[in-house]
């Protein structure tokens, strides 16, 4: 899970729209509340809130597909319908009776995201179109628009399978938020073989923002010589300068621990640059193949290939100890948040993370 966690810090997420979410996924991060719904199918949902923007109002419905909550005057719906042609006439009877347990009982502003595994239009979908004249009548009803607008821009897909790709992750605004939309942008991801739908919208509403948190140390770092010499090099400096302090405790604490912090933060720095220029080549390819003019099933081969090469690359960024103290503040003003709708598709993850040595 830690390459979501990542990913949220990445993009700088305010809330998270988490579908297929299954027992056992730890999604607890640092820095986020979460709120699940597992329900009877296994196949849950939940949302992620950075922990200074709490939610209230909770409601799930009992299949575990549909999660709603209140930020403010706004109203969080995250959807997950069934899938697949077999399961029409269950994904339409979940457009019916589930979201409609959802919808609020005032008039509120309202986002309704998900996986709805059926598209509107035809421009959303390459091959078989699968459609749902259900979702597409709540749509109208409710007055929503669709944040992605899609118009003269380059067509935008989020899951590609080897007979055709669909834009079935989609973010629904009323009229009030569609205004304040800011910005969007589909994201490859390796933890999932959907595409993570990005929206920046200003919500308007004062918050509270904390300061940097705890600094983390990465002790894979110790098991690399030249890492271990810099270590005993910064040892000897700091024996040099205990008779500067007047008991070993100050020592310690005012210059030791610095000195150490100082000289991870370096070596982690210097990693972290050739790790993340070579994550980015890999996602640039990641784009590449989606725009190639290349067979679905060569397409959707090599796409499974770069995405375990993320994972890999991930791999050794894991173990961490908490050292420092947390340094916290205060602010008020309007919040621009940025919100993640992502199919987390645990169970794929766990897997490769097992054949490897995997978020």
């Amino acid at each position: 899970m830690q390459m979501i966690e990542d990913f949220l810090r990445k993009q700088d997420v305010d809330f998270a729209m988490l579908q297929e979410v299954t027992p056992g996924a730890n999604i607890n991060f640092r820095g986020y509340q979460s709120y699940e719904n597992l329900g009877t199918t296994a196949r849950g949902t939940a949302i992620l809130t950075k922990v200074e923007m709490p939610l209230n109002t909770i409601r799930r419905i009992r299949s575990g597909r549909g999660i709603m909550a209140y930020y403010g005057h706004v109203g969080f719906r995250n959807i997950y319908a069934p899938s697949g042609s077999a399961n029409r006439k269950e994904r339409e009877d979940s457009f019916n009776t589930g979201i409609m347990d959802l919808l609020p009982h005032t008039l509120v502003e309202m986002l309704m995201d998900g996986d709805f595994n059926c598209v509107l239009s035809n421009r959303d979908s390459t091959g078989q179109r699968t459609s749902s004249r259900t979702l597409e009548r709540l749509v109208q009803g409710l007055r929503l628009k669709d944040a992605w607008e899609q118009g003269t821009e380059r067509q935008v897909y989020t899951h590609y399978t080897t007979n055709g790709a669909a834009r079935l992750d989609r973010i629904y605004l009323t009229e009030g938020l569609y205004r304040n939309k800011q910005g969007k942008e589909t994201i490859a991801v390796a933890f999932s073989d959907h595409m993570a739908v990005l929206l920046r919208i200003d919500l308007s509403i004062p918050f509270v923002h904390r300061g940097r948190g705890r600094w983390q140390m990465n002790t894979s770092f110790l098991k690399d010589r030249t890492v271990q010499q810099k270590i005993s090099e910064t040892w000897e400096e700091c024996r040099e300068h205990m008779h500067r302090y007047p008991d070993m405790v100050k020592w310690w604490a005012q210059y030791v621990k610095r000195k150490i912090q100082t000289m991870f933060i370096w070596v982690g720095t210097e990693r972290n640059t050739d790790r993340r220029q070579m994550e980015n080549y890999y996602y640039a390819v990641i784009y590449d193949l989606l725009q190639a003019p290349i067979q679905h099933a060569d397409r959707m081969t090599a796409l499974k290939e770069i995405k375990v090469k993320i994972i890999r690359l991930n791999s050794n960024h894991r173990q961490r100890i908490t050292l420092d103290a947390t340094e916290e503040g205060r602010q008020g003003g309007r919040r621009r948040a940025i919100i993640i709708s992502s199919h987390q598709n645990t169970q794929k993850t766990e897997q490769q993370r097992n054949t490897r040595n995997n978020i």
